[in-house]
């Protein structure tokens, strides 16, 4: 990533967030407080946080955009935002899933579950293995979704698992009767859109938009996924 400019988008959880990274460095970021991101709030951010860093939009030579999960209204405003702001700065735009960026993000070695909220009280997670040092990359299951307690019973069944959890969902979670002292539970926090702008330099899983029940874009194969 160095030598590039890179403006990631997530919107698809909570009020979103932005992140601008330069040669391989967050330099900005923001997130928003509501439970829906709005499409003016985000192109206002934008360009609040490229002014923040001396820089003018027309220097940013990627865009970087969460395609899910996440509220399908917050999707598609993302989509829209990093698509129609791409066509008119005429540069790439990558769409990526959002579980497998907090998973590059997370480090290579350790079993965990990511997960993130999507609205309507609901969840999508994602169960990463522990990897040995002869093995590899990690290996992910299926997406899953469902609400506080179908989450919190996938948890009880992986008990050595860490679990990285987006903030507003967090306290919810730490705080259930059946999570023990032996479930590390660990937040995640609200900028999730460097992720998202770190693992644009080695996945590109398209536009397409990815909802809460989909099949997830498969493993990652010599860089980029499949």
């Amino acid at each position: 990533m160095k030598n590039e400019t890179v403006l990631a988008i997530e919107s698809a959880v909570g009020g979103g967030s932005l992140a601008l990274i330069v040669d391989g460095k967050a330099v900005e970021k923001w997130h928003g407080k509501g439970k829906v991101s709005r499409s003016e709030e985000l192109l206002g951010q934008i360009s609040i946080i490229v002014e923040k860093a001396g820089l003018e939009l027309q220097q940013i030579s990627r865009i970087a955009v969460s395609n899910g999960p996440g509220s399908y209204t917050g999707i598609r405003i993302g989509m829209a935002t990093a698509l129609g702001l791409a066509r008119a700065l005429s540069i790439p735009c990558v769409g990526i899933f959002l579980l497998r960026a907090l998973e590059l993000g997370s480090g290579p070695h350790g079993e965990r579950i990511i997960a993130v909220p999507i609205g309507r009280s609901g969840y999508a997670w994602r169960y990463v293995k522990a990897v040995a040092e002869t093995e590899g990359e990690a290996g992910s299951d299926a997406l899953h979704a469902g609400n506080l307690q179908e989450l919190i019973s996938f948890v009880i069944a992986h008990p050595s698992a860490i679990i990285l959890a987006q903030s507003d969902m967090f306290d919810d979670l730490a705080a259930a009767e059946e999570i023990t002292d032996a479930i590390e539970v660990v937040d995640i926090g609200r900028d999730l859109a460097e992720a998202v702008g770190f693992a644009s330099a080695k996945i590109d899983n398209g536009m397409k938009p990815y909802y809460a029940r989909d099949t997830p874009p498969k493993a990652v194969v010599n860089g980029y996924d499949k």
